[in-house]
């Protein structure tokens, strides 16, 4: 394991230098590079983290791959956004860079764009953005617009689903009610699903090797929910799959926006 670890981190760090000056440069922005990009260097920290049993690289990972994400997201048009395909502000929320969150979530589409992603995976991401990022400060007109928005995005999922399942839509219906048993039971059966996909996945080859190594034992959604949930008062005390304790720290670092120009930045601490 420690080999095939040394070699992801050596692959992704050659992957980032490999289009780093260019799409520094402005000559290389391709619209989904800083994606790309992102996962690159969630797999530089991921790595590191499992070789060496230290979370820094990783929150400094979830760091470099949000601003990285931030430097292309208010170039692209909205033909070219995707919302659901939301590494960035996952990572911006896993990472504590809550400032980078919201910006990320002000800056996306907030429509679903059909021809590259569905209704329902949309509805998801945007039901959390809207709730964690864009929410009224203030209680009034405002504030209860915002809520009927919002369980209106609910009722169109049920729509979209046709009376099948999905347990993030009970998780964002727990989220909404403020219900900590069923936040965590929906979490739980949201995290066993992706690790039996990724693992299916692996099996059949659609899902490369080098990426299951790091993805499978570190779930970067599931502690983001967990944030997010922490936010509602919830808190984060009970076993999650895939989000080891080591990860369920307070953020440690302080956001940068600059970070993604450089791959072996020092962070500032938080505080």
């Amino acid at each position: 394991m420690s080999l095939e670890l040394h070699v992801a981190i050596e692959n992704a760090r050659d992957g980032i230098e490999s289009v780093l000056p260019a799409y520094a440069a402005g000559t290389l922005r391709l619209p989904d590079l800083s994606q790309g990009l992102g996962i690159l260097f969630r797999q530089v920290g991921t790595c590191q983290m499992l070789l060496t049993g230290v979370a820094a690289p990783f929150f400094v990972a979830q760091m470099q791959a949000a601003s990285v994400y931030l430097s292309q997201l208010p170039t692209l048009s909205d033909n070219d956004k995707v919302t659901s395909m939301a590494g960035g502000w996952w990572s911006a929320v896993a990472g504590g860079y809550w400032d980078a969150a919201e910006q990320i979530a002000r800056m996306s589409r907030t429509s679903p764009n059909l021809e590259r992603e569905h209704e329902d995976d949309f509805l998801y991401v945007m039901f959390l953005m809207k709730r964690y990022c864009l929410r009224p400060a203030t209680e009034g007109i405002a504030s209860t617009i915002f809520d009927d928005e919002q369980s209106e995005r609910l009722a169109r999922w049920r729509v979209v689903l046709e009376g099948n399942p999905d347990p993030r839509l009970e998780l964002c219906e727990a989220l909404q009610s403020k219900d900590a048993a069923s936040f965590q039971d929906a979490l739980v059966r949201i995290g066993k699903g992706r690790r039996a996909l990724l693992e299916k996945r692996e099996a059949s080859g659609t899902l490369k090797a080098e990426l299951a190594l790091w993805m499978k034992p570190v779930w970067l959604e599931g502690l983001a929910l967990l944030r997010l949930a922490e936010r509602d008062g919830l808190g984060r005390d009970f076993a999650c799959p895939d989000v080891p304790p080591l990860i369920q720290i307070d953020p440690p670092f302080r956001y940068d926006a600059q970070s993604w120009r450089v791959l072996d930045i020092k962070a500032l601490p938080s505080i």
